[in-house]
């Protein structure tokens, strides 16, 4: 006589990566690095005055962390 009894395996996988894994972290990363650049790199009026200084770079930067 045939079993109908299924068996059932268990799982010891998780299907989570670590965060360092993950494309959002690599992209906050390239756009922490942007922001910096563009705030060592940009002078616009050319008088030596910096409209994107390191203030603003630190405000756009934590603007990324919070989400």
């Amino acid at each position: 006589m045939a079993s109908n009894a299924r068996t059932t395996h268990d799982r010891r996988t998780s299907e989570t990566k670590p965060s360092t894994r993950t494309t959002e972290l690599a992209l906050y990363v390239l756009a922490v690095l942007a922001v910096a650049v563009t705030a060592f790199v940009v002078d616009a009026d050319g008088d030596g005055g910096d409209p994107f200084g390191a203030s603003e770079a630190l405000r756009y930067i934590t603007f990324l962390t919070i989400g």
